[in-house]
């Protein structure tokens, strides 16, 4: 927790347009190198070709305009350009516990975590911005989405979902709606 904390911080210093720089390369190299991404996706969760291919170019379109998207919300208008307001402030303050349980871990989709990235830290993968924490949900879900160090929890939906919301205190809770036809039920509206 100490080390995804102190490496928020690093990332929140950084200025927003060499976040975007970043943003803008990582988009570029994973459309360059689609073929064998989406070949991995084929072969590690049989997922057909022609969406393997899809989901990487749409992945690297998103990554792309997270960016444009973070310097137009994030932009804090010292200059008056069209991809800022003054007044718009948006605080990059927590430490994200993203919770992937009974999904494929293989494919941890990036339209799952990405927009973290524009203030916040994700607890998952690898040492520095991204941290890895492994087990089984039963044995770490509660750690994750209990500890003192984390100021919000997203997750994707379903019983494990509504569970983890029931013990967050007062964390803000992030839902990730995926799938292609995502929506909102209102009662009463339905």
């Amino acid at each position: 927790m100490e080390l995804a904390k102190s490496a928020q911080k690093a990332w929140a210093r950084t200025p927003l347009w060499k976040r975007a720089e970043l943003f803008h390369k990582a988009a570029a190299i994973l459309k360059e190198h689609k073929a064998p991404i989406a070949e991995c996706l084929v072969k590690e969760i049989a997922k057909p070709a022609k969406d393997a291919f899809s989901e990487v170019v749409r992945s690297g379109d998103l990554i792309f305009n997270t960016a444009v998207e973070g310097v137009r919300i994030l932009g804090d208008g010292k200059f008056l350009v069209s991809d800022s307001f003054p007044g718009n402030e948006r605080t990059k303050y927590c430490l994200t516990s993203k919770s992937y349980l009974k999904t494929n871990k293989k494919n941890i989709e990036i339209r799952n975590y990405i927009p973290c990235f524009n203030g916040n830290q994700i607890l998952f993968f690898p040492k520095g911005l991204i941290s890895c924490v492994t087990g089984k949900g039963f044995e770490i879900g509660d750690f994750l989405t209990m500890h003192l160090g984390v100021n919000c929890i997203s997750f994707i939906g379903g019983d494990t979902s509504i569970a983890i919301s029931k013990k967050a205190r007062m964390i803000p809770l992030q839902m990730v709606f995926g799938g292609k036809d995502a929506c909102i039920a209102i009662p009463g509206r339905c």
